[in-house]
């Protein structure tokens, strides 16, 4: 099937994505002659390109760009899905409009979400750290099984803690706070 192009929205005469996620741009009044640009991964995976007309000059996912360009969105829906999860294959074919929610699910189930999962659990274990608070205005001391339960029973955020914990912050909660010794 023969590839397919459109201009990128607000970059008309500029720029052109095709259906098979390759962007090109276009041969310029002032002599430059059109290429197809090369993509990089940004940190995440995604294939990123610049798009530059003086002095406007913007980063961009490929994979958003053919979406917008040739797959239909008719609810309105914020993030686009690679249907095969795998963020180099920018065809049209494989991209579908999502919500964030059905996004992540659609990762976790293919096992693509694990950093993520990482990342979460060790926030979780970070919060079971026991914790001492020191009331800071009458120097008492309470000692909590974790950084959760202090929370809770001092009404504060947990992430407030942790804040004063490395050193962020002065108090959370009424309370000065450092790692019990166990």
């Amino acid at each position: 099937m023969e590839e397919k192009w459109k201009d990128i929205t607000g970059w008309e005469g500029r720029y052109r994505v095709s259906d098979k996620g390759n962007v090109e741009s276009y041969d310029s009044p002032g002599g430059h002659k059109g290429k197809r640009l090369t993509p990089h991964p940004n940190e995440k995976g995604y294939l990123m390109v610049h798009l530059y007309n003086k002095p406007m000059k913007k980063t961009a996912k490929v994979h958003r760009l053919v979406a917008e360009a040739f797959v239909p969105n008719p609810l309105n829906l914020p993030e686009v899905n690679h249907r095969d999860g795998n963020k180099r294959n920018n065809e049209a074919s494989n991209l579908e409009w999502s919500t964030r929610q059905a996004n992540v699910a659609h990762a976790m189930q293919n096992g693509l979400y694990e950093p993520a999962i990482k990342e979460h659990i060790g926030r979780i274990d970070k919060m079971k750290i026991p914790v001492i608070g020191t009331n800071v205005e009458t120097n008492e001391e309470v000692e909590f099984e974790s950084i959760n339960e202090a929370a809770r029973r001092c009404k504060t955020y947990g992430s407030h803690i942790v804040r004063c914990l490395n050193g962020e912050r002065k108090s959370a909660g009424g309370y000065t706070w450092r790692k019990a010794v166990v």
